[in-house]
């Protein structure tokens, strides 16, 4: 395939429904030839047990459609289009994974099966135009290659949730009863999942509301919603943004919401995000951070960590972190002092930036080493200064995505051996 050539893209139109209620489908998509047998990451059963794509029962109001495919299913791009402006990507071990990239008003969505040597095309169908962000676990999350959501906030209507179960072939659209942000969302089966959303702040105001699916976002029921009251309630604060949200299970689950206050500002829940209280945590002196989402990486039930970062300068942020080795009951305060991005693939092996250089620690972040950089990154960095993005499946599988200040150009690097050597995507 000669990768110089741009993709030429297939666009397909279809006849419009007429909206349902609160989370309903307001269109059914499938795969004409049956949805392929999905391969799993470790941890995970294959197959698409328990997700159905049968359309809900019919209503005067509905309009018959005919299945439509996203795209298809053999359509290839140029790789050197996925490097001109990335917005995100999620991997799912060294070989699967997905990217976008914004478009104007809307985006793109890619795939890949083999690492990145080839790209296709998954982009939803008739996706609106939207102002919001696209970050990984926010607007877009994967649960496994079959399975993934894409959240959108069109300009005034309300607010849609795209659904795949075949890997980006077809979707199912649903929606909330009203326009509001997404600024968090995770599923731990391809059934059950959350989404947590934020009308517009006023006057110190962020009222948030957290949607629930058991049927893997055909739809969505509210959850929990904040309010001043806060913990004395069961409920959220009101005064503070949700920055991150990650469920260990069905039950258990954490929330980070940005404040000044010295030590980050954890919520949990044991009963699946109906009841939420603040987890008292000491600061470790008066520097005031702002906090990241939770993360328990790789599985992991016990380890997990939150990042918190101060500015020091224009373009500089100093990321330390919030440890928990107690599965969330305590946290202690752990001096990183590393940049803008970071990533753990399991409870030992962690790497992050410090001074331009990728570091790399085997020791849960007790200690970082220099990763001294190859030819490819000496020369990928004097283009693209930024790590925007950096996340690691494994102890050798890695993906980097560097950029300019800004939404410049991007560009897309993968690692085999930890770090140690890194290989542009195109």
């Amino acid at each position: 395939m000669d990768k110089r050539i741009c993709l030429a893209a297939v666009l397909l139109t279809a006849s419009c429904l007429v909206l349902g209620g609160c989370g309903q489908p307001r269109h059914i998509e499938s795969l004409s030839q049956g949805s392929a047998a999905s391969v799993m990451p470790d941890g995970h059963s294959s197959g698409v047990d328990g997700v159905s794509s049968a359309p809900l029962p019919a209503r005067a109001a509905d309009v018959p459609k005919e299945p439509i495919p996203a795209q298809p299913s053999d359509m290839e791009i140029d790789d050197a289009a996925l490097r001109s402006h990335l917005a995100g990507m999620q991997w799912l071990d060294g070989d699967r994974g997905y990217a976008w990239e914004r478009t104007g008003g809307g985006f793109r969505l890619y795939r890949t099966e083999d690492g990145g040597e080839e790209w296709r095309d998954a982009t939803p169908p008739g996706t609106p135009a939207f102002s919001g962000g696209l970050d990984a676990g926010r607007a877009v999350y994967f649960f496994d290659s079959m399975h993934g959501w894409i959240c959108l906030a069109p300009d005034e209507d309300p607010t849609l949730v795209f659904r795949t179960d075949d890997g980006g072939r077809t979707w199912t659209e649903s929606k909330l009863p009203v326009r509001t942000e997404p600024t968090a969302m995770q599923f731990v089966t391809p059934t059950k999942g959350w989404l947590m959303t934020s009308a517009d702040a006023a006057m110190g105001r962020v009222e948030k509301t957290l949607y629930v699916t058991d049927d893997g976002g055909l739809s969505w029921k509210p959850s929990a919603e904040s309010s001043y009251a806060g913990e004395s309630k069961g409920l959220l604060p009101e005064r503070e943004a949700v920055t991150g949200m990650h469920f260990i299970d069905a039950k258990n689950g954490w929330l980070a919401f940005g404040s000044h206050d010295p030590a980050p500002v954890l919520y949990r829940t044991k009963d699946g995000g109906e009841a939420w209280s603040k987890i008292p945590i000491e600061p470790a002196s008066d520097v005031r951070y702002g906090a990241g989402g939770p993360e328990f990486p790789g599985g992991q039930t016990r380890f997990g960590y939150t990042l918190v970062y101060r500015n020091e300068g224009a373009d500089r942020r100093r990321l330390d972190a919030y440890v928990t080795d107690d599965g969330g009951d305590s946290w202690s305060f752990k001096p990183w002092n590393l940049e803008g991005a970071a990533s753990f693939a399991d409870l030992r092996h962690g790497w992050g930036w410090r001074n331009g250089e990728l570091m790399a620690t085997a020791d849960g972040g007790s200690s970082w080493n220099a990763i001294p950089a190859g030819p490819t990154l000496r020369k990928m960095l004097r283009k693209f200064p930024v790590p925007k993005s950096l996340q690691f499946t494994g102890a050798r599988d890695g993906w980097l995505l560097l950029g300019e200040n800004g939404e410049g150009e991007t560009a897309l690097l993968r690692s085999r051996d930890g770090g140690m050597t890194w290989i542009a995507s195109s």
